[in-house]
């Protein structure tokens, strides 16, 4: 009875504090209404606090990033760095994908992931730091992200930096086995 009672409070929580916000549409004649779905400008500095939660360790976000790693936008590479987030460290699946997509991003979009983790307080730096400083294997090639790093043009970055340190202590911890690429 107690398991019971568990599960169904749980189910409460879990599907009963989710609030949907629906706004009449520009033309209230019509009588039409719209869910009011928030959208993240690439300016905007503070996200919601629910979007952050709905990501952390996302494997969905995992799949979807890769799955559009030639076309991806800023929204999507925010949301893929907002699944980062400490307590990520016990899943294993998301732990090493999210390493390999994190560098993958960085060779490919690194002017908007310094540009996201800038502007983004939500973005867990310090974690993103610590996945940049250990490559989870030794098929990335850091001196080529480092290269990426540092060329991107992107003015007064205090991420720009941080990534240039972090994958610094990487590259210092693999010599002399250091890859080029």
């Amino acid at each position: 009875m107690k398991t019971k009672t568990f599960i169904i409070a749980l189910f409460v929580i879990t599907f009963g504090c989710t609030e949907t916000k629906n706004v009449k549409s520009e033309n209230e004649q019509t009588g039409t209404v719209s869910n009011d779905i928030p959208t993240v400008d690439s300016k905007q500095k503070e996200l919601p606090k629910f979007i952050k939660h709905d990501t952390l360790c996302s494997t969905q976000i995992l799949r979807q990033t890769y799955d559009h790693m030639d076309s991806l936008d800023t929204e999507e590479i925010l949301h893929f760095l907002l699944t980062f987030d400490s307590i990520c460290d016990n899943n294993a699946e998301y732990s090493e994908w999210s390493n390999e997509l994190l560098f993958e991003v960085a060779n490919k979009y690194p002017k908007v992931l310094l540009e996201q983790i800038d502007l983004n307080s939500e973005i867990d730096l310090d974690y993103i730091l610590n996945e940049f400083s250990s490559p989870i294997h030794d098929g990335i090639f850091l001196d080529k992200t480092l290269e990426k790093i540092k060329s991107t043009p992107i003015k007064e970055s205090s991420a720009k930096i941080k990534v240039i340190n972090a994958i610094n202590r990487a590259i210092e911890n693999e010599k002399p086995a250091a890859k080029k690429g």
